[in-house]
């Protein structure tokens, strides 16, 4: 990932959607597709590794939000 950003100097943000159970400040509690992984920072842990702020929501969310920003939900 660092290497994508890199090349992207633009880059200040990274947004990330998840299937699953995701708090609002961006906790993976549980994925319905990796039922192992429970619990996870995954905004924390980007961030960390990447030095970027982070939005982490259901996947879900995220696409609704999309097509409100940038498809058919356009208003």
């Amino acid at each position: 990932m660092r290497s994508v950003i890199q090349r992207t100097a633009a880059t200040t943000m990274i947004g990330v959607g998840i299937a699953g159970l995701v708090t609002p400040n961006g906790r993976l509690r549980y994925g319905p597709n990796l039922p192992q992984v429970e619990e996870v920072d995954v905004r924390g842990e980007l961030a960390r590794r990447t030095g970027l702020a982070v939005v982490v929501d259901n996947d879900a969310n995220v696409a609704g939000f999309a097509e409100v920003a940038q498809g058919a939900a356009r208003g």
